[in-house]
């Protein structure tokens, strides 16, 4: 009996899915991202210390990547509904305005710090200055004093 259904089953899914489809571009390997995505959140379930069953990881991959959940309630996976359109560019935009101020904050914070080191700099510069034309009225000076000895040297 068990299998007379999965052979039903299967008719069933042949027709809705691969009858449209010729034969010779049926794919025979397949492989899908969902698979690697239940497995790294299985992973990750067992990290976190709680681990989830395995029939919750594939409820929330099939959500993520289906449009319909049918099959999940089917099965009595009771999943969120998926936010429409509207909600999603809304809570994007939120997390976008967080981030810009965010980042914002940042800039401030680095022109300021930038500010400050243009002060800093500018403080060195103007001592710098001062202290060549110190240099130079120092070497004046000297020279002032020497033809003034050699002035005095030779009388």
């Amino acid at each position: 009996m068990m299998q007379s259904a999965v052979r039903q089953q299967r008719y069933k899914l042949k027709k809705d899915f691969f009858d449209y489809v010729p034969l010779h571009l049926v794919r025979k390997n397949f492989s899908c991202k969902s698979d690697t995505q239940m497995e790294n959140q299985l992973a990750a379930t067992i990290e976190d210390g709680q681990p989830k069953s395995a029939t919750q990881v594939v409820g929330v991959v099939l959500h993520q990547n289906t449009k319909t959940n049918h099959f999940l309630r089917n099965v009595g996976i009771q999943v969120a509904k998926r936010r429409t359109t509207l909600q999603n560019v809304l809570a994007e935009l939120e997390v976008e305005k967080r981030t810009n101020s965010e980042l914002q904050s940042i800039v401030n914070n680095q022109r300021e710090e930038m500010d400050g080191l243009k002060n800093q700099v500018q403080g060195t510069e103007q001592a710098r200055i001062k202290d060549q034309e110190n240099w130079k009225k120092k070497a004046e000076l000297e020279k002032k004093i020497e033809l003034l000895l050699s002035q005095n040297g030779q009388s």
